[in-house]
């Protein structure tokens, strides 16, 4: 049986009180049919992270489906200073975002990131971005649109390093349960 957990964990000068729930003994267990997308990577990685730091040792246990029959991936538990440092890295993102828009999008980001290499990965974030045979592109919304304010994102370096940057920063702590910056001290 699937149970809730309460969070009371203070990350700097911020305090998240919460629920999270489908916690099945020591792992948080999440299903998804279809592949993972950006903003499921996000929701799964901050339940997995904010448990953590608030002390309940929970390993994330997800199944996605793309059509194959379910795969799993787990990712273990990890101490609560761990998991509150991985999170300080993410408030720095967040931070930066208060102060001016950020260059990018989370399933154009998740696409760049979770490719096998960095050039499937902007063909892939760029598919993402601009949509494919008329579909939807996640550059198209008013949001973004306003964030870039006429400019290209897949056409101008400094954009499209500060949104490789960003994903970086984002998925690497929601996924590794680290910073992007320990991740490259340790390369």
């Amino acid at each position: 049986m699937a149970e809730a957990i309460t969070l009371d964990v203070e990350i700097d000068d911020l305090r998240v009180q919460g629920r999270i729930d489908g916690v099945h003994g020591d792992a948080l267990a999440r299903l998804r049919m279809g592949a993972p997308s950006g903003p499921s990577v996000i929701r799964d990685g901050l339940d997995w992270l904010l448990a953590n730091a608030a002390g309940h040792a929970c390993a994330l246990v997800q199944f996605h489906d793309v059509g194959d029959g379910p795969v799993q991936q787990v990712r273990p538990a990890l101490a609560p200073a761990v998991a509150i440092a991985a999170l300080q890295a993410l408030l720095r993102v967040r931070a930066e975002g208060l102060v001016a828009p950020l260059p990018w999008g989370a399933y154009s980001g998740w696409a760049y990131f979770d490719a096998d290499t960095p050039e499937k990965g902007l063909k892939a974030a760029r598919d993402r971005w601009y949509g494919q045979n008329g579909g939807w592109g996640e550059g198209g919304s008013d949001a973004l649109r306003l964030v870039l304010r006429g400019r290209a994102l897949f056409d101008e370096s400094e954009l499209l390093a500060r949104f490789v940057g960003l994903s970086h920063a984002i998925f690497v702590p929601l996924t590794r349960g680290v910073s992007a910056d320990a991740v490259e001290a340790a390369a």
